[in-house]
């Protein structure tokens, strides 16, 4: 067993070097290098498909499973949100939208700081919340964010608080409560997720209690 591969295993709880057979250790290093060079799932030779390691209960033994990478897992976070809601994804006009181009000189120290903030979010998946008056380029930002969860293979989800809120309404109107929970559940799962212009929704128990449950 090379040691690279062993010390993979030691990150999933080996203290013993289980048994493994040498065509799937040999499978497995080469998908590792696959992805070490990692172009995009557009020019990927496995579309997006790679070995993976499960050990059994015990340990003694590893096992490999093919599964979808971390990009492919993204992809089909995206393809569920445009399929559940109209304009899941981020808007045509925000996404050439980054940190690179969100531009601060003779702007204020504040919006410096939101850029700042708002990186630090993407990096390290923490919650924020952008508050500003119009122009100050808080929906540039939040789509940065989701930009670069994306292009981190991390789930994200794009919707304005408006329409995620009448998407729902329409789908509970509709008596379609099994696709209703389905998209509660599926907005919740994403690991970046992007409400924009929260607040500007028309206020009622309704709508303040779905909210709440989603953001808490």
């Amino acid at each position: 067993m090379t040691a690279e591969l062993w010390d993979t295993l030691k990150t999933l709880g080996c203290r013993e070097q289980p048994v493994l057979s040498e065509r799937d250790e040999m499978l497995f290093l080469r998908h590792r290098a696959l992805c070490r060079e990692c172009s995009g799932l557009q020019n990927c030779r496995e579309q997006g498909c790679v070995a993976q390691i499960s050990l059994s209960p015990d340990k003694s033994r590893a096992y490999l499973a093919m599964g979808p990478c971390k990009f492919r897992r993204a992809r089909d976070v995206l393809r569920k949100s445009e399929k559940l809601f109209s304009e899941a994804a981020i808007p045509p006009a925000l996404r050439d939208c980054g940190f690179e181009n969100y531009f601060t000189d003779g702007r204020g120290e504040s919006l410096r700081f939101a850029r700042y903030e708002a990186q630090n979010a993407a990096d390290t998946g923490s919650s924020l919340v952008l508050a500003g008056g119009v122009g100050t380029g808080k929906t540039h930002l939040a789509a940065a964010i989701a930009r670069k969860a994306m292009a981190q293979g991390r789930g994200a989800f794009f919707i304005s608080a408006i329409g995620y809120l009448e998407r729902l309404k329409r789908t509970f109107e509709g008596n379609q409560s099994g696709l209703y929970a389905e998209m509660v559940e599926h907005v919740k799962s994403v690991s970046c997720l992007v409400i924009d212009d929260l607040g500007a929704e028309k206020p009622s128990v309704w709508t303040i209690t779905r909210l709440y449950d989603l953001i808490n």
